[in-house]
């Protein structure tokens, strides 16, 4: 699968997980590591996820996740609605939510992430900003997917600049 165009995977994911994802199978050999983060990305947002996604009335939690990491580096409006999924998170939800956010970021780019992120309504910015400040730490994470800041230097800056 390692030779799949990212949209070709995304469509595979999204077929596969809407019939047969479970959290309890073994991971593919197969994958290579950004498959594995993608597939994991939708996977959480047909989990804990997309329940705070459904919250904000969101349907199909997956699929807006799958359109956003192929479409968001062109279409800004292709995000827009991961970062509404981050308003009412809790707990195990907010913090799928920020992995869904981190892979998405990986995927898409800097430049085009901050700047949907820039236009995004104040309190889902700002939920979404608190999320991905999980994942990119000077420090190291205990998070599973860390990500380097100084790679992401206009979204960490987004993440500095937000009020507590």
């Amino acid at each position: 699968m390692t030779n799949f165009t990212r949209r070709g995977l995304v469509l595979v994911a999204v077929i596969f997980l809407h019939g047969c994802a479970s959290s309890n199978t073994a991971p593919n050999p197969r994958l290579s590591d950004g498959e594995r983060r993608i597939l994991g990305a939708i996977q959480m947002a047909s989990e804990e996820g997309g329940y705070g996604a459904a919250r904000n009335g969101i349907k199909n939690y997956p699929s807006v996740v799958a359109n956003a990491i192929h479409h968001g580096d062109k279409d800004p409006a292709a995000l827009a609605p991961i970062f509404i999924a981050s308003l009412r998170t809790d707990a195990a939800s907010a913090e799928m939510q920020a992995g869904i956010l981190a892979t998405v970021l990986l995927y898409v780019g800097d430049a085009p992430f901050a700047a949907a992120l820039n236009t995004a309504p104040p309190a889902a910015r700002q939920m979404s900003l608190l999320l991905l400040s999980h994942a990119l730490r000077k420090e190291g994470s205990s998070y599973e997917l860390y990500l380097d800041p100084a790679k992401f230097p206009r979204t960490t800056a987004l993440v500095g600049s937000r009020t507590p």
